[in-house]
């Protein structure tokens, strides 16, 4: 069974958490866990001792590891002592350049660096970090929509007009974000959904079929590296929903770009011609038939990069 170290800044803490909880699951032990370190306690003597007792420092490079003096102790000490040195890559910012020998890997796709680091590992029972919302579009009654929403406790803001599809009592989702630049763009990924969104999308509004030819482009293009991006379904799209207003405005994290306001999904309407639409001025959900909307691609951050 590996012995882990993860060397990671706070600004990292949440992709750290993630990771460590998915190499226990698999059959690692895990060094150090900060959540835990009672106040008095001693964090340099805490980070001696599971150095001295891991196998092996995994280290997320990002540029704010980069300025951690921290993890540069951490990183440095693990090398004094003969440890084995795993960086992963989070944001493209390059390793120390007494590291570039080692074997790093792409951690800016987190479900296929983590794949790579299990196997790194040998842990044979090694799962993906899978999204937990469907993927495939699928046609939609109201009826449908109200489950969805009470299944995972999303908001959406009760209308007297939209009384079938609303749950103005839902807690929403709880996101992990982090925001990166991949090649020049954008991205947020979501790494308790295991989604990566884009951070802002079409600064245009348009119809579903201008949308669906959006995509394409943007897979042609290869945003940020990748071309399996795609409208998000209802629940995908859903999830993003807050419980309140974020800066007054918008029912969204203020990590995305406010632009889109209200985004197509890839949901149709049964026995309809419309789509549903999330609209995160108001906070709801509803079917659109001929109105124009913005365009916010996801991707379920499983494919390897184009």
């Amino acid at each position: 069974m590996p012995k882990v170290f993860i060397s990671h800044s706070w600004e990292d803490n949440a992709i750290s958490r993630q990771i460590a909880e998915y190499l226990k699951r698999d059959g690692s032990e895990i060094g150090i866990d900060y959540a835990r370190i009672k106040g008095g306690e001693s964090l340099p003597r805490r980070i001696s001792d599971a150095l001295e007792w891991c196998d092996m420092l995994v280290l997320l490079w990002s540029a704010s590891a980069k300025k951690s003096d921290w993890v540069n102790l951490e990183w440095e000490n693990a090398l004094a002592l003969k440890k084995r040195i795993i960086p992963c890559i989070l944001d493209g910012i390059n390793v120390p350049g007494i590291l570039s020998r080692c074997l790093y890997l792409d951690f800016r796709d987190p479900n296929v660096g983590y794949v790579e680091l299990a196997r790194t590992f040998k842990l044979s029972n090694h799962k993906k970090i899978t999204p937990i919302f469907r993927t495939k579009p699928q046609e939609l009654s109201e009826e449908d929509v109200q489950v969805t929403l009470k299944k995972y406790d999303f908001y959406c803001h009760e209308w007297d007009w939209s009384k079938e599809f609303c749950n103005p009592d839902g807690r929403g989702f709880k996101h992990q974000y982090k925001l990166q630049i991949i090649q020049g763009d954008k991205v947020v990924l979501d790494m308790a959904s295991g989604l990566m969104w884009q951070q802002g999308g079409s600064s245009n509004q348009m119809d579903i079929k201008a949308a669906k030819k959006w995509i394409d482009d943007l897979n042609q293009r290869g945003y940020a590296g990748f071309k399996d991006w795609r409208l998000p379904t209802l629940e995908e799209a859903m999830s993003l929903m807050e419980r309140e207003k974020m800066k007054g405005d918008l029912y969204i994290d203020p990590i995305f770009d406010k632009t889109q306001r209200y985004i197509w999904t890839a949901d149709p309407v049964v026995g309809s011609a419309a789509v549903w639409v999330v609209d995160f001025h108001p906070g709801y959900c509803f079917p659109n038939y001929l109105h124009y909307n913005y365009v916010r691609a996801v991707r379920s951050g499983q494919s390897s990069q184009g």
